[in-house]
């Protein structure tokens, strides 16, 4: 998906291919209802992100793992940070509707205070992320005319 990329460095490259491995990994068991393996929600998302000319590796990074945490409990924002800092692990963490310690589901109000705490301090990938994830499931359903 990131070869010959005229936008972005060799290296950069080489490390969006170590994420998408990583959430190649973290979702390695969990498929979809149609049996589709879930990591090609956000290949989907990534597709739809770069054909609409953005450029932006940690919205890249965060659009690739924005599932990790909440679907894998092996997985922590640590590990995120670790692979991708600390922009890209904030964001994830405010797209998360689990808490980490507990890996219980958070209320709705808590999840969504989070995700405009995040937005409202001007993290705009966690609010493109939100869209690309809408915009995805509505391509789901057939539209009708009025």
């Amino acid at each position: 998906m990131f070869n010959n990329n005229e936008y972005l460095h060799p290296r950069e490259v080489q490390h969006l291919k170590r994420v998408a491995q990583f959430a190649l990994n973290a979702h390695k068991w969990q498929f979809r209802k149609s049996w589709e393996p879930f990591v090609a929600h956000p290949k989907r998302m990534l597709r739809a992100c770069i054909k609409h000319g953005i450029v932006d590796t940690d919205l890249y990074n965060t659009i690739m793992l924005h599932d990790t945490v909440e679907d894998n409990p092996e997985v922590t924002t640590a590990m995120i940070r670790n692979l991708c800092g600390n922009n890209v692990a904030w964001t994830v963490s405010s797209l998360t509707a689990i808490n980490e310690n507990t890996r219980e589901k958070i209320e709705k109000g808590d999840y969504y205070a989070n995700f405009e705490s995040s937005v409202a301090s001007g993290d705009w990938r966690s609010l493109v992320t939100k869209c690309l994830i809408v915009m995805i499931i509505l391509k789901r359903f057939p539209s009708k005319s009025p």
